[in-house]
């Protein structure tokens, strides 16, 4: 996927772009990990439980914006939150899907606020594989609902 100017790597792909990196960079390529430009970490954490109906609501008022940098408006349209994912330590093994998605939330925005969200995954029916999959994180705070997206991996192409 193509975001002002740069490649955007998401998904599976990040599996096997770090299966591959071994393989050593050509010239003209810087890559890493960074944040969708406009994301920021939220901050008033609060640890607290709520349902899933209510958190897939909060989700879906919080997607259109969360994404309409890289989606315009016909893109986002019709999305559909398909799962959500209770991210709280207790009673889920760091093994299951759980535990995985709360790496990737702790890797984007610490420990303590993963363990406070619900993960999120969204399709998106009016663009193309592999990008119309997305997941992102929800989470409340002393402001409301926020919504962060975890890290991608970018790589840069120069001439």
């Amino acid at each position: 996927m193509r975001v002002m100017g740069r490649t955007v790597i998401t998904g599976a792909s990040i599996v096997a772009m770090l299966v591959g990196a071994g393989a050593g960079k050509p010239s003209g390529v810087s890559s890493g990990w960074q944040r969708y430009p406009g994301d920021r970490c939220p901050t008033r954490v609060l640890s607290s439980v709520a349902s899933m109906s209510q958190v897939s609501r909060n989700a879906e008022a919080l997607i259109p914006h969360a994404f309409s940098r890289e989606m315009n408006r016909a893109q986002r349209k019709g999305f559909v939150v398909t799962e959500v994912v209770w991210l709280a330590p207790g009673g889920t093994p760091a093994k299951s899907r759980a535990g995985a998605l709360r790496q990737v939330a702790a890797r984007s925005c610490g420990k303590a606020t993963a363990e406070a969200s619900w993960a999120v995954a969204i399709t998106f029916p009016y663009i193309p594989l592999p990008t119309a999959q997305q997941e992102a994180f929800v989470v409340r705070t002393s402001r409301g609902w926020r919504l962060y997206r975890p890290l991608t991996y970018v790589v840069r192409y120069t001439r």
